[in-house]
């Protein structure tokens, strides 16, 4: 890791402390790997140039453990399109370092969406059980069921109506 990165990840955990984010500091592939298998992140800041990870790397790796999970890239300099790129494959933000009035907010906004995004989920999985629930009993009913749409074209009907 370098001097200027030494000091970024300084300066960012200090920034972070105060407004009382616990912070884990990977400086390495194997470092971030080792964290990334051992804890449980509500977000990850990942610089996009580490000695031998860059932030296309780290991202396919948190990707395939947590499709969700808020992923913020740190840059001094990015190439011309590789920010776009990034936000394709999943990043949830980019920022330059230069600008850390932007970092708190951005943090923010990503934990935001992603407790909306669990939330969505979540309702999604009691829907699916609902409807699973919903079918079993129709399904094991002695009556006839029949479910009409507001053109009263039948929608559903049950098996017990055809044997």
């Amino acid at each position: 890791m370098s001097k200027d990165s030494e000091t970024d990840a300084f300066l960012i955990s200090r920034q972070l402390k105060n407004k009382n984010f616990d912070i884990k500091l990977a400086k390495c592939r194997s470092e971030f790997e080792c964290l990334l298998a051992t804890n449980q992140f509500d977000l990850i800041l990942c610089d996009h140039h580490l000695p031998d990870l860059n932030s296309e790397e780290a991202l396919d790796i948190v990707r395939k453990k947590d499709p969700y999970i808020p992923f913020i890239i740190l840059s001094g300099a990015l190439p011309p399109g590789v920010a776009v790129i990034l936000m394709d494959n999943g990043a949830n933000d980019f920022l330059y370092k230069d600008r850390p009035e932007r970092l708190v907010p951005a943090i923010f906004n990503a934990l935001s969406k992603y407790k909306l995004e669990k939330e969505r989920l979540e309702m999604q999985k009691q829907i699916q059980f609902s409807e699973n629930r919903f079918r079993k009993l129709v399904e094991s009913a002695q009556d006839i069921i029949c479910i009409l749409n507001r053109e009263y074209q039948i929608t559903y009907y049950s098996l017990s109506s055809i044997t």
